[in-house]
């Protein structure tokens, strides 16, 4: 791997004019002399005389802290070699940066279908763990699923009540028909979600005994009942192949998937630990509850007066294991909604392990995802499947296909994770049905068209002397210095807004064939780093594989599954 071209030119100005570099930003337009400005820690009023004689600089314009260079055609076309060659773009990894990175994103409820709520959580998790990867950090991906609590035993209600006490029964994709009648029997119930602290909206169904048909199979759940067992056993087996198979036409992999289910266990040595250290309090009624010392947040529910650990203790359980593990950094994405209650289990976890672990610990939260202008709720049943996107920009891409325009699942992919990505994490996010599949309003689509047309091999040597292929080839070092930064700030917008950038540069200048070539690779190479192209940049391909034939009846379906192996 190459050194980066910044550290190359800071050596040289360094040692030329005894000043310390503080920063050197390359040039963001293919107009203008200059390549590269510098920002220096003392100002310089005079050129070095040393500076005629360099390889590397041409002339220099000096303006106080600042030293704007315009560098040889000669040392810029031999770095262009370099650069062009088939993985020429990358460059040495910071030994200074996290070196081991676990992203842990998606973090789904089993009881129902992955929808566009998920799809921003999945992006912003996949980009960010795709930023990492191209820094040169081993990353590994993890995702808690959510498969016991009151929100799986309501579904298991309503799956009883439509009479499949079996879910094999069920014919065509469980976990969108689950999640209808989840949003049925949540409906009918009528249960009261408003009362309580708004840090636990989410699970406020949860926090209360209703005496109905979810609270008697969670019951019975408990209880090891075996046909309870057995139909939740088959569901959450069925739910999260399903899930795998939404997952992969996104082209997302999830590295490890922890169940939550197996925090029970270790709920009764954690309860007793947190009440031994005056953390917890165990209230009359048997209910146990977190002193959190927050005024907005004063008691965070662990333990219901039956017994059974709300999400908030599974998740501490959980996260116990999560302190212990051999990660430099944990970058974990969530919805803002769950800001507070994790806010108070890190503070929980550093007093009751004395650990540091908070320091290692990082959030990325993010605002709600709305359809049709009101807030997306399966509950509601008020939703926008990830897969009914899918297929509606499969549908249009098809369409576009026959026209001539090439549609392959690189583009499809990219347009569903780009406009997840473009918004402030803190900005809410409109979506409809034609969000995704309006392909010549789509970011993700349209780049992913121009990278289509990246060469695998070497590219051409491009001429210095041509605006515009000089200014690509100083975009290469701008890449890598934005990828880093992003990776760091765990924000990837910097890099989408890097892409849009190189996308209308068509508009602004006249490309070379050669620019073209050196534009292409730019792209794709930047959609690879926000996990756009995750599968194409592991060497990886999707095949679809027959599990089961269609026995030949009326309103029959064959099973296939999404085999991933190496190209």
């Amino acid at each position: 791997m190459r050194r980066d071209l910044a550290d190359i030119i800071a050596d040289q100005v360094a040692e030329t004019f005894r000043h310390e570099i503080v920063a050197v930003e390359f040039r963001k337009s293919p107009a203008g002399v200059p390549d590269a400005v510098l920002t220096l820690v003392n100002p310089l009023t005079r050129v070095p005389a040393a500076l005629a004689s360099s390889d590397v600089v041409e002339s220099v314009v000096l303006k106080s802290h600042e030293v704007k260079i315009r560098l040889r055609d000669r040392f810029l076309a031999e770095h262009a070699a370099r650069l062009a060659e088939p993985n020429g773009f990358a460059v040495e990894a910071q030994t200074s940066a996290p070196q081991r990175v676990r992203v842990a994103f998606c973090d789904p409820n089993l009881n129902k279908a992955l929808h566009a709520g998920h799809l921003r959580n999945i992006a912003l998790g996949t980009a960010i763990a795709g930023l990492w990867r191209w820094t040169g950090a081993a990353v590994s991906t993890q995702s808690v699923a959510c498969d016991i609590g009151r929100n799986m035993a309501e579904a298991l209600a309503g799956l009883n009540r439509a009479g499949w006490s079996d879910p094999d029964e069920v014919a065509g994709r469980l976990d969108r028909q689950l999640g209808e009648l989840y949003a049925r029997y949540v409906t009918a119930a009528a249960v009261d979600e408003t009362r309580g602290n708004a840090a636990d909206r989410m699970i406020a169904r949860e926090l209360d005994l209703h005496r109905d048909e979810a609270d008697r199979i969670l019951d019975r759940w408990r209880a090891q009942d075996p046909v309870v067992r057995s139909q939740w056993t088959k569901v959450v087996d069925r739910v999260l192949r399903e899930h795998a198979t939404t997952l992969a036409r996104l082209g997302v992999t999830i590295d490890t998937v922890v169940l939550e289910s197996i925090a029970l266990p270790g709920q009764p040595a954690l309860v007793e630990a947190l009440v031994r250290t005056g953390l917890a309090q165990v209230e009359p009624s048997g209910a146990v509850v977190l002193a959190t010392g927050r005024p907005e947040y004063a008691h965070c529910p662990l333990v219901r007066a039956d017994g059974f650990p709300t999400e908030h203790l599974r998740a501490l359980v959980l996260w116990l294991a999560l302190a212990a593990r051999p990660f430099d950094a944990t970058v974990h994405i969530m919805g803002d909604e769950w800001r507070i209650s994790t806010e108070v289990r890190i503070a929980v976890l550093d007093r009751l392990l004395d650990t540091d672990f908070s320091s290692h610990y990082t959030t990325v939260n993010h605002a709600l995802v709305r359809f049709g202008s009101s807030t997306m709720k399966s509950s509601s049943g008020n939703v926008l499947l990830i897969d009914e996107a899918l297929d509606a920009v499969f549908a249009r891409a098809r369409s576009i296909g026959a026209a001539g325009e090439a549609a392959d699942d690189r583009g499809v992919r990219a347009a569903l994770l780009l406009p997840m990505l473009a918004a402030a994490p803190d900005q809410i996010v409109d979506v409809t049905e034609c969000t995704f599949s309006r392909l010549e309003d789509n970011l993700g689509w349209q780049l992913a068209a121009v990278a289509r047309q990246a060469r695998t091999g070497p590219l051409p040597l491009p001429n210095p002397g041509s605006p515009v292929e000089r200014f690509l080839v100083l975009q290469v070092e701008r890449f890598n210095a934005i990828v880093r930064r992003a990776a760091n700030a765990n924000d990837p917008r910097s890099l989408v807004r890097f892409c849009r950038h190189l996308l209308a540069l068509e508009q602004r200048s006249s490309l070379t064939p050669t620019a073209l070539l050196w534009r292409a690779r730019l792209i794709d190479h930047g959609l690879a780093a926000l996990g756009a192209l995750d599968f194409d940049r592991r060497g990886l391909r999707e095949r679809l594989t027959m599990v089961e034939r269609a026995p030949g009846r009326r309103f029959d379906h064959g099973r296939f599954e999404i085999v991933v192996e190496a190209r």
